[in-house]
């Protein structure tokens, strides 16, 4: 009768081994899906930036902002920001409108030689 008793309980703990082995590969298959799930996604993003990295649109925008390139009768204007003084208090707007007079300034002058070009025989 005893070894009854010891088979069973082998049997028992086999069994028990043996499920708790399960819910862990269950645990471990879920994290793994839910990774590879996340990996997809990272990816259609990648293949969404490489397809726009490569329309027209994308070139165009490096092209102007990194290489300052311009089309065909476009003209940069490069505005000088002044430094700050020390008497400057921030708040003050005396310093904005020296920016804003020098882009004034600045746009008047880049229309006048336009202008004074196109006229130009």
């Amino acid at each position: 009768m005893g070894a009854y008793w010891g088979c069973l309980i082998f049997v028992a703990s086999s069994l028990i081994s043996t499920f708790k082995l399960k819910e862990r590969q269950e645990d471990r298959l879920k994290k793994t899906q839910q990774e590879v799930l996340g990996l997809e996604q990272e990816n259609e993003k990648l293949r969404e930036e490489i397809a726009y990295r490569q329309t027209n649109e994308y070139i165009e925008q490096v092209a102007r902002e990194k290489l300052r390139m311009t089309k065909d009768g476009e003209e940069i204007i490069i505005v000088p920001t002044p430094l700050p003084q020390q008497n400057d208090l921030p708040g003050k707007t005396s310093g904005n409108k020296n920016i804003l007079q020098i882009i004034f300034d600045k746009l008047k002058n880049a229309i006048k030689s336009k202008k004074n070009r196109q006229s130009d025989p």
